[in-house]
């Protein structure tokens, strides 16, 4: 089993984002030649990468500037990250609901129109050119705002236009989990039965899911109690929502995010803003790591996570050039290396062989 991170996540100091920090129109200040051939100005920790850290990287579109506002593809900008040969083994679409600096690209599956399908077949085509026949390209479902089955119709829609081209290129389409909403836009996919609605209707081997374990964390309160469950904070603590839709979806999981969001708080609002997390393994306080641990091994006894071969260890960080705070509860780099080397002791533990 490979485990992954986000490029972006790794380096704390990645200066080909200030543009959009300070927010600046980089469409018309910064031409896309000079911009696309200084992706990462400054060092990049690549240490991190070897046999006692990461085994390669999740790229995340949102942060690369592959897109223009419209979701056509800046053509310079990928031949330099061609150029890279990083070793990128899964990607992440941009998505809606991020920070403001990224709604330019942001592409939203519930939002009807060209843009939409041209952003699809685009992320399809830049994950197949970088990643190879076999990549997993992860997307959020997007926002409910007019009702959910309005919603779903439309990501149905969007996403069985754009299958062929997945299939042709071979990219497997992976559906993520969505957190708890913070705010009064709901998230589609927050409850995994609305994901498996989506590939009932869409059966594809290009088509499947992505299980994010902290987003999973924040939404079980609200699935126990709308589901008539009585030990609620029992049902939290073992990581129950997490166990359900492994056992539901099974074979249809074939990628996962690793973080933890805690659970076990009752009730949930109690943590306040936003509850989506990205914490480190060794926030896991130790009367839950046991639970935590058993539900790693449920993941990769039941899923098609190890056939697939890669993880993402998503594993934001707390502060970017020491200054700019991402994730308040997010790790340094040092502790995402330690995450790194406990997720091995639990595969070891799951498989023998399953190390490197």
């Amino acid at each position: 089993m490979k485990i992954l991170i986000d490029p972006a996540y790794l380096n704390p100091e990645p200066f080909h984002l200030l543009p959009r920090f300070l927010v600046l129109p980089v469409d018309r200040l910064v031409p896309s030649f000079w911009w696309g051939s200084r992706f990462w100005t400054g060092p990049f920790p690549w240490w991190a990468l070897g046999p006692n850290g990461f085994d390669g990287l999740d790229l995340g579109f949102s942060y690369t500037y592959l897109f223009r506002p419209d979701l056509t593809i800046r053509e310079k900008v990928l031949d330099r990250y061609r150029a890279l040969r990083w070793p990128i083994r899964a990607f992440h679409g941009t998505f809606a609901g991020g920070p403001g600096f990224f709604r330019q690209t942001a592409l939203d599956l519930s939002v009807d129109g060209e843009r939409t399908r041209r952003g699809l077949i685009n992320h399809i085509r830049v994950a197949a050119e970088l990643g190879g026949r076999g990549t997993v390209l992860v997307l959020h479902p997007g926002l409910v705002r007019n009702g959910k089955r309005e919603a779903m119709e439309t990501v149905v829609a969007n996403l069985e236009g754009c299958l062929p081209e997945a299939e042709a290129r071979q990219v497997v389409l992976a559906l993520e989990n969505m957190p708890r909403s913070a705010g009064p836009t709901r998230y589609l996919g927050s409850d995994y039965r609305e994901l498996g609605q989506v590939l009932s209707r869409l059966p594809s081997a290009c088509l499947k899911i992505c299980l994010d374990l902290g987003h999973a964390n924040t939404y079980g309160e609200v699935h126990a109690r709308s589901n008539g469950r009585r030990d609620v904070e029992g049902y939290l603590r073992r990581f129950g929502y997490c166990r359900e839709m492994i056992r539901a979806l099974g074979k249809e999981i074939v990628y996962a995010h690793v973080h933890y969001n805690r659970s076990h708080v009752v009730p949930q609002k109690a943590l306040r803003g936003n509850p989506d997390e990205h914490m480190p393994l060794s926030h896991v306080p130790e009367p839950f790591w046991a639970f935590f641990r058993e539900t790693l091994h449920l993941l990769f006894r039941r899923t098609s996570v190890c056939r697939t071969g890669y993880l993402n260890l998503e594993l934001a960080p707390r502060r970017l050039f020491g200054h700019y705070r991402v994730m308040p509860m997010g790790g340094g780099l040092r502790e995402q290396v330690s995450s790194v080397r406990r997720l091995r002791e639990v595969l070891r533990a799951c498989d023998p062989a399953s190390e490197g």
